[in-house]
């Protein structure tokens, strides 16, 4: 059943313009064809919200799921379980999309399947060659076996993954996309500004953790994502315990938060009271190898060639062997997206790619220290967008 528009007086916006989404359907489209793909069948948010601009709560429902298709030739169609959600996305696509509704009773995905292939067959696409979410860094509401359930009611339809062709289609960023990054940027650095102000009087981590989160939102997030507030001698990323903030201790935050979907992801360290002059010197090594490996990005070279100037600065800095995983990671709609900066990957870097530029190193004793900026991939070289850390180890 289509849907047509209802008349609501205050309705919700597209985050970018017609021109833009149809844009992005157009370079998936380039990328079908020239991958022999008939379709693709989306069923994350991230995905969904990209290629149409559509918002939704309904995300967090798995038994009302939403799809998009999207032809070879660049046509869209989004698939609703509910009325009320097809309302939703007349209100926050930009036009250019067929909204349907499947029906269903909200407790149960079968209608949502039938929907799918229903839709797949009036379009001709029963035998075609589908592409899904289904491999790296993908997680859609669809469950394996209900991804089987298509195949099974479809014997004759080719469904493979479109990860790789979904991650290049967005992997450079538009004007607009990288404006709602340096926002969620400026609302990080915003909170990291008031940190001195407060830290040493925290009762915990727990307690930093809760007013870092607060505080990006109180400064204009849509969202805060993953955060870490831990002291350096504990192992990275261990989220946060009830450890008071003791006197002379490092302490590591982490933040991540969104504006329109997009994310800023960087991190910081501050020193409450007199760090150990290991611990200042292990920091300054870190700072050094950081404005390396940011140094190092430029349209045309290659990931790997971005980790190995991290490395061999990490051993020049160090004298030692270092075992590095990846060095950083591409950001937008979601906090870590393809392609990350590690040894094996060889995808070249293009103006508009946008990434986390995060080295760590170990002190002699054993702690762990993380260092992140927020670069983009310019026509020339590469722009900072996050304000650089303290050269030296602010002490608070």
């Amino acid at each position: 059943m289509k849907h047509t528009a209802i008349d609501i007086a205050s309705a919700l916006k597209p985050e970018f313009a017609s021109e833009e989404y149809k844009q992005r359907r157009q370079r998936a489209a380039a990328l079908m064809l020239s991958q022999g793909i008939d379709a693709l069948l989306l069923n994350s948010e991230a995905n969904n919200r990209y290629f149409t601009g559509h918002t939704s709560g309904r995300w967090l429902s798995r038994t009302r799921p939403i799809f998009l298709i999207i032809t070879k030739e660049g046509a869209a169609t989004i698939l609703c379980s509910t009325k009320s959600e097809a309302d939703t996305a007349l209100m926050t696509t930009a036009g250019g999309c067929e909204i349907k509704v499947f029906g269903g009773t909200g407790h149960d995905i079968k209608p949502g399947i039938k929907g799918v292939v229903d839709e797949l067959t009036a379009l001709g696409l029963d035998r075609g060659r589908v592409a899904a979410e289904l491999g790296v860094h993908h997680r859609p509401q669809l469950s394996a076996m209900a991804f089987e359930s298509i195949r099974e009611a479809l014997p004759q339809l080719k469904l493979v993954d479109g990860s790789g062709l979904l991650w290049r289609a967005r992997a450079t960023k538009s004007v607009g996309e990288i404006d709602y990054i340096r926002t969620a940027i400026g609302v990080t650095d915003r909170m990291y500004d008031k940190v001195p102000e407060w830290l040493g009087a925290a009762e915990s981590e727990r307690a930093a953790f809760t007013r870092v989160g607060l505080d990006v939102l109180t400064f204009g997030a849509e969202a805060f994502g993953y955060r870490s507030v831990n002291d350096v001698t504990q192992p990275p990323g261990a989220g946060y315990t009830d450890r008071p903030i003791r006197k002379n201790s490092v302490i590591y935050i982490d933040s991540t938060c969104s504006v329109a979907g997009y994310w800023a992801d960087f991190a910081r360290i501050f020193a409450v009271g007199a760090p150990t002059s290991e611990l200042e010197d292990t920091y300054k090594r870190l700072w050094d190898i950081t404005g390396e490996e940011i140094n190092a990005v430029r349209p045309g070279a290659t990931i790997n060639e971005v980790y190995s100037v991290a490395r061999r600065a990490t051993e020049r800095l160090t004298g030692t062997t270092p075992t590095l995983g990846r060095v950083g990671h591409s950001i937008g709609l979601e906090i870590v997206e393809p392609p990350s900066l590690c040894e094996e990957e060889q995808w070249v870097l293009e103006p508009g790619m946008v990434f986390c530029i995060e080295p760590s190193l170990n002190s002699p004793s054993g702690s762990t220290l993380i260092a992140e900026e927020m670069v983009v991939v310019t026509e020339t070289g590469f722009e900072l967008l996050t304000k650089r850390a303290t050269e030296r180890l602010l002490r608070i």
